[in-house]
């Protein structure tokens, strides 16, 4: 050592496994890298993103981070078997846990399975069904996976690139990735300190954790208690209430246009109300009938000529459905589409958000009077700026096969049903009066609807702050 040159420690290294477009907007496009550059810690971000979606982070946060590639998943069809069925004993149990039979439909797959498909996944339910009655069978099930899962090549793979980085620290940002299953589990087993966030409040009682990790974070106290449901193995002390990065953007006012510019960039008439109508995946097949509904109910309380409806399809949704109906009505409805970019066919994995969309989606927010939404995260977007949501509730007649009420079921959604949160719209002919109402009188119900975003949120800002000082624990703890 030169004289005078001072001893500095390396910095520990912490990997961000970042499966998919969902992560990269919710994390990688948060002020979340940029803090835990400045805790100290040498970014390592493992992925599966395509190299124009890194390139957009780093015109975000600047050259913090190194990454690593994920290898191709080969196809695995047992593999695959065995964890469509794994899932379907999850969903068994947790119906048990929280005494709600709606989880276990897995109802929006279903609907849209026809013929021999839909008799043998049918079937498969039912068997998870028996399965789900002995935690000790169940538990042997996911264990068996697990094993299956670390014998494969591709965790051999996993094994090598965890020498290679070598973290002191792993924090996945998709509890149910595939792949970020494999790498997980590998770091599990090599006695690497592993961390998950649960990236959406739906996520813990309708789907399956893919992996095991030491610790988690979670949204809200709310989701923390349902996590010792569900998860009771997982210790309380390793479940950190930290908040999500993703509405970060709703407490930042430099980022909301003034109304004459929101006007200019849409092309809208300035004179009118705007709604929202949100879209959702396709595996909900009446979203385009339901708008077709919100049009028809405006014109017919002669609302037309003071509403317009912006109508912004989900991200996913390539089918060109909520478009159609928009052209049939070009005096009422005018289509803002995700600003996305769609880099491949792997759905979410390869549908990537801008931080432009994000702008965009804020500002949707701050400008629209409501949003009109099947019950999806859109409604706490909204809520952020007290905003009313309309969901509708009713089974559309020219979709009798989409059992809508049994979606309004799932566990949740009770919150926000038991609080008042929503405008929940039972009857097609009640729609036109609901519009109405979340129009003239917008405050009606803020403080239901206040009360269920803190239930499910904690309001807790800026939770990037938070998971950095948790990973900062961690770090420590295992140095």
């Amino acid at each position: 050592m030169q004289p005078g040159s001072a001893d500095i420690a390396p910095r520990p290294v912490l990997a961000l496994l970042v499966p998919d477009g969902v992560g990269l907007r919710n994390y990688l496009l948060s002020s979340l890298p940029a803090r835990l550059h400045a805790a100290g810690f040498q970014l390592i971000v493992i992925h599966r993103l395509d190299n124009a979606a890194i390139d957009m982070v780093r015109r975000v946060h600047g050259d913090i981070f190194s990454t690593v590639a994920l290898p191709d998943l080969p196809p695995d069809r047992w593999g695959d078997f065995l964890r469509r069925f794994c899932l379907f004993v999850r969903l068994q149990r947790n119906a048990r846990l929280l005494q709600n039979e709606s989880i276990a439909d897995n109802w929006f797959y279903f609907s849209l399975l026809k013929g021999r498909k839909k008799i043998l996944f049918s079937a498969l339910n039912t068997v998870a069904g028996w399965i789900a009655r002995s935690p000790r069978l169940a538990d042997a099930m996911e264990n068996y996976q697990r094993r299956r899962l670390l014998a494969t090549d591709y965790a051999a793979h996993c094994r090598q690139l965890l020498l290679q980085v070598k973290p002191q620290v792993l924090l996945c940002t998709h509890q149910r990735s595939i792949e970020a299953a494999y790498l997980m589990e590998a770091a599990n087993e090599a006695g690497i300190c592993t961390a998950s966030v649960v990236f959406s409040w739906d996520n813990l009682p309708k789907t399956r954790i893919t992996y095991q990790a030491q610790h988690w974070l979670v949204w809200s106290q709310f989701m923390a208690k349902e996590f010792g449901q569900l998860y009771p193995q997982v210790p309380a002390k390793h479940v950190h209430v930290t908040g999500t990065p993703q509405f970060e953007g709703y407490y930042n006012p430099s980022i909301v246009w003034e109304r004459h510019t929101f006007i200019d960039k849409l092309q809208l008439p300035a004179k009118k109300h705007y709604l929202l109508f949100s879209g959702n995946e396709p595996s909900f097949p009446a979203d385009h009938l339901y708008l077709q509904d919100v049009l028809d109910a405006l014109e017919q309380q002669q609302m037309s000529h003071e509403v317009m409806v912006l109508v912004r399809p989900s991200p996913n949704d390539h089918t060109g459905r909520l478009a159609d109906v928009c052209q049939r009505y070009p005096h009422l409805a005018t289509l803002v589409a995700p600003l996305w970019q769609r880099i491949g066919d792997r759905d979410w994995e390869t549908n990537i958000p801008t931080p432009e969309d994000n702008e965009w989606l804020i500002n949707l927010a701050a400008h629209c009077a409501a949003v009109i939404n099947i019950g999806s995260t859109m409604c706490l977007d909204f809520a952020h700026f007290d905003k009313p949501a309309i969901c509708p509730a009713y089974r559309h007649p020219a979709c009798p096969h989409f059992e809508i009420e049994k979606g309004y079921q799932q566990q949740h959604l009770q919150e926000a049903l038991q609080t008042g949160a929503w405008l929940m719209v039972h009857q097609r002919n009640e729609l036109g009066s609901i519009l109405q109402q979340a129009l003239q009188h917008p405050m009606a119900n803020s403080a239901s609807r206040q009360a269920w975003r803190y239930a499910v949120t904690n309001d807790i800002h800026p939770a990037a702050a938070r998971i950095t000082q948790v990973l900062q624990a961690i770090g420590h703890a295992t140095a």
